[in-house]
């Protein structure tokens, strides 16, 4: 009885490790093509953020990345091949790597991101997210999207890209003054029964 109760209780030591066990991962400041440097520093910094919160993953803070880019000479701006992000990978010790480019072609960015495996150097998952407005929305909620659709999860109802653009209503042109006063003229003719000959008269100065 003991003997059994000793392995069903050393299964749930080792279900519970795999449960709450996080894959190592680190992410490398994605190409920005028509945006800046600066840009595409904040939002890869932002995706980092939000595959912490997501759970699962032990990411690499951007610091550590900075110093192993720089031992190998590289720049994180300039990493961008699979063969590169592979070799930091191996140098930070961790099990994948994200990387990818952030694009604007006219009013749209658009987000493409890639998981790679160190130990295989396959690809194992991609996403792909466009958002059409403001660099401030796809750095709000714009680069949660990205993650969530690269750790497989479903976008929310709430989490789903919306664009508004308002266009504020043009005030209507102002009668000009004649014209008003002689549209009251006409008013109060009518009004008072008089002036019926010289109507026409006046419709045709205001231009009715």
């Amino acid at each position: 009885m003991k003997k059994t109760l000793l392995i069903i209780a050393a299964l749930m030591v080792v279900v519970l490790s795999v449960s709450f066990a996080q894959t190592s991962i680190a992410v490398i400041n994605f190409e920005g093509k028509g945006v800046t440097n600066v840009e595409a520093s904040a939002l890869t910094d932002r995706l980092r953020t939000e595959l912490f919160n997501i759970g699962g993953y032990k990411v690499v803070e951007r610091g550590m990345m900075e110093e192993i880019l720089g031992e190998l000479g590289y720049q994180q701006s300039g990493c961008t091949s699979d063969e590169c992000i592979v070799e930091v990978g191996k140098h930070l010790g961790v099990e994948q790597m994200v990387g990818g480019s952030i694009s604007k072609v006219g009013k749209t960015y658009s987000v493409s991101a890639r998981i790679v495996s160190v130990e295989t150097r396959e690809i194992i998952k991609t996403a792909t997210y466009d958002y059409r407005g403001e660099i401030d929305g796809l750095l709000t909620f714009g680069m949660r999207n990205v993650a969530l659709k690269l750790t497989g999860q479903k976008i929310t109802k709430t989490e789903t890209t919306q664009v508004y653009e308002t266009s504020a209503a043009l005030p209507e042109p102002e009668e000009p003054e004649p014209n008003r006063n002689i549209r009251k003229q006409i008013g109060d003719c009518i009004t008072a029964g008089i002036c019926i000959m010289i109507i026409p008269a006046l419709l045709a100065l205001s231009g009715v």
